[in-house]
């Protein structure tokens, strides 16, 4: 906005016209981004709008505007992915050689091209790495370093994400919470390192029996927790004998019976992730207080109404 100031200040009016079109075009903008929260379409279009502003400025006042191209095609590399960037940048260097190569000599428009595409290039470099970095700590922050299997806070999420749809619109799912029996006393007789390997194999085992679209997480210790949806209780109830049935015919540990009690809970049946989570553990510690080995469905008592 200074710059545009001072344009009409000085009378030239058609630059200052251009650059009050960005200044505005970067308002609306953020604007649009401030009440929708949404910042694809909006990154693409602020790129756009920069990178046609300087274009359009470098064919008006000429060459020496052009160190404005470095720092706009770096940004368009900070907020957009790599291959959009990079497109953008490509088709503004084009459009700028008609407004550089009559008044500059060929060296310089060759210095110019050179230092643009290194520009891009090691900002493409840049951009490719760093996204793979978040990649892999969005992983190690959502998943089980042990089992592979999600951790807790993405659990979390996850329940989050199903209540909200769920009252968006009604959708059938259920909870098996799983814990093993006796696993302190295979940590404690044979070592953790073996308890260890003892709940990669659970976790594979369960991985291998479910559905692709069933989320496993471990709940913490030797709890996993699954989320069914499109099941409903009795499905679940299906799934759950069939996790308590392979595990314990699985001879997972050579020296001690593996088996495993399970809690099963449908949504339709609470109000919260959160009772969820706890109607499912009270069912599950039913199964444990019943003799173990087995699963039981979780019952909800009925609410007292008051007139």
């Amino acid at each position: 906005m200074p710059f545009t100031l001072y344009r009409f200040l000085m009378g030239d009016y058609i630059v200052a016209a251009v650059e009050l079109s960005l200044v505005l075009g970067i308002v609306v903008i953020f604007y649009y981004v401030w009440k929708t929260h949404r910042v694809n379409v909006a990154a693409i279009l602020l790129c756009i709008l920069m990178l046609g502003v300087v274009t359009t400025v470098v064919h008006l006042k000429g060459p020496v505007i052009i160190y404005w191209l470095y720092p706009v095609m770096l940004g368009c590399f900070c907020i957009l992915h790599a291959r959009t960037a990079a497109m953008l940048c490509l088709i503004s260097m084009l459009l700028l050689f008609p407004a550089l190569y009559p008044k500059l000599g060929t060296l310089e428009v060759v210095i110019i091209y050179i230092s643009l595409g290194l520009l891009s290039l090691f900002s493409y470099t840049f951009t490719i790495i760093t996204y793979q970095h978040q990649v892999e700590l969005s992983r190690l922050a959502t998943k089980d370093g042990l089992t592979g299997a999600g951790n807790r806070r993405s659990l979390d999420e996850a329940l989050e994400l199903i209540r909200n749809k769920h009252q968006r619109e009604p959708i059938i799912a259920s909870l098996i919470m799983l814990d093993l029996d006796h696993f302190k006393s295979i940590n404690d007789t044979f070592g953790h390192n073996v308890g260890d390997q003892v709940l990669i194999k659970v976790a594979n085992l369960l991985r291998s029996i479910v559905r692709v679209s069933d989320q496993l997480y471990r709940y913490g210790g030797e709890e996993f927790v699954l989320i069914t949806e499109g099941a409903d209780l009795k499905e679940a109830a299906i799934l759950a004998e069939t996790i308590r049935s392979r595990v314990e015919k699985s001879q997972l540990f050579e020296k001690q019976r593996i088996t495993v009690s399970l809690g099963v809970a449908e949504l339709s049946q609470v109000t919260s992730e959160h009772s969820w989570l706890k109607l499912a553990d009270e069912a599950l510690y039913k199964a444990k207080n019943e003799g173990r080995n087995r699963y039981c469905i979780a019952e909800v008592k009925p609410l007292n109404k008051t007139i």
